[in-house]
């Protein structure tokens, strides 16, 4: 429910762009696989988890520079075989131990395109994001019941991809690449819950006013009297 909040919070702060400021204005929704890394994928869930997505809002400063933020959500998942665990009385259980970890991290972000942003259809990008995360955590010890915490931490990613336009405009762009969220926790015995994302989603520009370049046989090059106005 949370995280339906966070969204709609997103969505409705994109409505509320004003409409000169909205053609360069870009939104981003991404599908994305989660992988534990270091201590998380050592100590508490080894499988990657393909229950993940993104989404954010960009504003481009000039060619080369974005700012904006985005929501993140991911739900990590692992039931383990039947052993046998030490209790904190001394007693012995024997049980099918089931860990699932999810994360809703709400970040500041900032994307880099080396290249500025009408240079090509294709444009590398690098971005860097700092905010909360939200870590929801339960253990079922089978028959035996289960243990439930919630706790929000800092949070900060660094990724990078390429995004490559569609269409002789340019206003809608397919995405691909991975970002690093490291989420230090430091609860329960759990160090923290970094994790590689993979990603793969569309960015598009939230308003497009119609004007255009002068054809010189290539839509692509045409210019704008502000090159970001496309967005990317």
């Amino acid at each position: 429910m949370k995280t339906l909040k966070a969204i709609g919070a997103l969505l409705l702060l994109a409505a509320m762009v004003p409409a000169a400021a909205q053609e360069r204005t870009t939104m981003g929704v991404q599908y994305q696989y989660g992988l534990p890394m270091g201590g998380f994928k050592n100590s508490l869930i080894k499988d990657g988890s393909p229950r993940g997505a993104s989404i954010d809002i960009q504003y481009a400063i000039n060619p080369q520079w974005r700012i904006g933020g985005a929501l993140g959500y991911q739900d990590f998942y692992q039931k383990n075989p039947r052993q046998t665990y030490k209790m904190s009385d001394g007693s012995d259980i024997s049980a099918v131990v089931t860990n699932s970890v999810q994360s809703t991290a709400l970040m500041a972000k900032g994307s880099f395109l080396p290249l500025g942003a009408d240079s090509s259809r294709l444009q590398p990008y690098i971005t860097l994001g700092v905010g909360a995360n939200m870590v929801q955590y339960s253990q079922l010890l089978g028959e035996f019941g289960s243990s439930d915490d919630v706790w929000i931490r800092m949070a900060a990613q660094g990724g990078a991809g390429i995004q490559y336009a569609l269409g002789a405009k340019g206003q809608t762009a397919l995405t691909l690449g991975a970002v690093y969220n490291y989420m230090p926790l430091n609860q329960a015995g759990i160090k923290n819950i970094n994790n590689l994302a993979v990603q793969a989603g569309v960015r598009f520009i939230l308003r497009n006013n119609g004007r255009g370049g002068r054809s010189n046989g290539d839509v692509w090059q045409q210019r704008r009297p502000n090159h970001y106005d496309r967005g990317w």
